[in-house]
């Protein structure tokens, strides 16, 4: 059985918070700034449903009591076409290559400058206009996922700044 629907969706979903992970001593002094020329943070989402839908959501890299936030889905849009799997890529300056959906984010690079300690997907909504119909298979299930991943090519910027306070002694032995 199955029916011919028009289905307007407005939903949320909850995020996630990925910690970063301790980091060398010569990265965690308080005034280092870890300028990448072009990280990137990519989302693979999964859309196994009949129904397009347009997605906006919230990044917060937190530091202690510093935070960045970069709001998506505004402009330009992110839209998922039905029963597809899409890769968005984030970038701070420059197309990514490979045929992906990408979207310019000048903040991600002061995002990572300040070597976030935990990077948060939030307020992340679905919505779908129901101007279209849709075909629903009685006794199917779908489903629609995202995941992500921060990518920081070792290539640096201008104002990088790190630190190391140890004595090395003996340079030329090691040598």
């Amino acid at each position: 059985v199955s029916a011919e629907v028009k289905l307007a969706v407005d939903e949320k979903i909850s995020g996630s918070t990925m910690e970063l992970g301790n980091l060398p001593d010569f990265l965690s002094g308080g005034d280092i700034c870890l300028d990448i020329y072009n990280p990137t943070l990519s989302f693979d989402i999964l859309n196994d449903t009949p129904l397009s839908f347009g997605i906006k959501t919230g990044i917060t890299g937190t530091r202690g009591n510093k935070e960045v936030n970069i709001l998506l889905g505004e402009k330009p849009e992110i839209n998922i076409p039905a029963e597809s799997d899409v890769r968005y890529v984030l970038t701070r300056r420059e197309q990514a290559s490979g045929g992906t959906n990408h979207i310019v984010v000048p903040e991600l690079g002061e995002m990572i400058s300040m070597l976030p300690e935990t990077i948060s997907i939030d307020d992340i909504s679905l919505s779908s206009s129901g101007e279209d119909y849709i075909q629903i298979i009685s006794g199917n299930s779908y489903k629609a996922s995202v995941a992500y991943e921060v990518y920081a090519p070792l290539a640096f910027d201008q104002n990088m700044k790190i630190s190391f306070d140890q004595k090395v002694t003996d340079l030329g032995l090691d040598l």
